[in-house]
Order: structure tokens, then sequence, then C-alpha cells
């Protein structure tokens, strides 16, 4: 089946009423099923095409992007190439393949396409890879970095020439449950993961509970903010 909101809301009550826990306002509870979701990424990304049941249970998050003549990419604001953007999965470019001299190798007359993978540079080792004869960025051994250009996100690919084309696939941000005004919305991953986010969710709000004078008083003050 699939989960409801409401469903997922549900399934957490009947979790943390066996542990004799106080209710939940539905606002309290949205927040910690989406912290608890944001927690499953986190847990589980580092394992991605590493654990095939993991990798299984990440897909619905994947999604693909294509790009021309690009060489860098804005990302995670509604106004950017990719608004929904949380991390990158994979990137292959497209170039026209060159001889030694970098000369366009022509064949009845037509640039012959040529497609590479684009590998991640760490920040730090950008400058050096460029001084670097064997490991600097070219058409042939593509590489891209992950940066900010003081407003956005961005994926900058670094190589001879523009690429001709850019793909890839990205992991979306996740979803966010909301129980409370759109009950009937479908989670959008597999029954599975909802139980693990339920379990997640009982964690944080013991946690909460063992500091509960706290948290009743935060609670207070942002609805005193608001």
């Amino acid at each position: 089946m699939a989960f409801t909101f409401q469903q997922i809301a549900d399934l957490f009550y009947q979790r943390i009423d066996q542990s004799g826990s106080p209710e939940l306002n539905p606002d309290e509870t949205d927040r910690l099923l989406n912290q608890a979701y944001v927690g499953w990424y986190q847990e589980n990304r580092p394992s991605f095409n590493k654990a095939q049941d993991v990798t299984v249970n990440m897909t619905h998050l994947l999604r693909p992007f294509t790009f021309n003549n690009v060489s860098v990419i804005t990302l995670g604001t509604p106004t950017t190439m990719i608004p929904d953007y949380k991390d990158l999965a994979k990137m292959r470019g497209t170039w026209n393949k060159t001889d030694c001299n970098g000369n366009p190798i022509l064949v009845n007359g037509q640039p012959v396409p040529v497609n590479r993978n684009i590998t991640p540079t760490p920040l730090n080792a950008v400058d050096t890879n460029l001084q670097d004869p064997f490991n600097k960025p070219t058409d042939d051994f593509p590489q891209y970095r992950q940066d900010n250009d003081g407003t956005n996100r961005t994926i900058t690919i670094q190589s001879t020439t523009t690429p001709l084309v850019v793909s890839g696939t990205y992991f979306k941000v996740v979803q966010n449950i909301n129980s409370d005004t759109n009950p009937a919305g479908i989670f959008e991953g597999p029954d599975n993961i909802v139980y693990r986010i339920v379990e997640i969710a009982k964690i944080l709000y013991k946690t909460d509970i063992d500091d509960y004078a706290s948290v009743q008083t935060t609670e207070q003050e942002n609805s005193m903010q608001q």
C-alpha cells in the first residue's frame, strides 16, 4: 500500500503510545517526521551504490537532467536550473573528439561526438589540478566541483571547451510530510522507508521528552513570536 501523510502520523502515534509519551499536536508531529525523513536520507546516502538494498530504497529520489552548451549549473532555488536539487548521483558530458593537437576529428566532414564521465574534484584540489599536467581537466578527462556563486549552489564543469551536452542524475530534496493540512497526501517512497522514518521520529521525540521542560519553554516562545 502507499502510505498517506495521516497514516504515517497515525503509525507514529501508535509507536509513541507504546512508551506512554504525551500527545503531540499535528505541527509538532510533522516537524519530527520531516526531521526523521531528512535523517533517513543522511543515514543512507553514503551507502548508495554500495549496498543494493539502500540503492533500491533511494531510487524514488533520483531525477534526470540534461543541458546543452553549459559549464555551470545553478542549483537549489526556484529560479535555478535544478530547483529541487539535493545532491549529485552521476554526470557525464559530450564533446567533439579531437586529435593530439586539439584539432577536431571529422568523419564525412562532420565532427565526431564522444561521451565522457565527469569526475568530482574537491575544492582544495581545484587549483592544484589546474597546474598539474597529469591531473589538469580536459575534454578527455573532464572534472567538476560543487561550489556557491554567492547566491546559489553551483556545479562547475572544468574541461578544455564547454561540453555540447551535460546529462546526469541527481537526488531531489525529500518530500515534505504534511499531515496537518494535507492528510491525504501520498508519501513518495516505498512502505519500508515509512517504518524507519517513524522509528527515527520516535528517537527524536524521546530526546525531546528527556528534556521536556525545555521543549515546552521553546514551543511557548515560538508561539509568542508568531
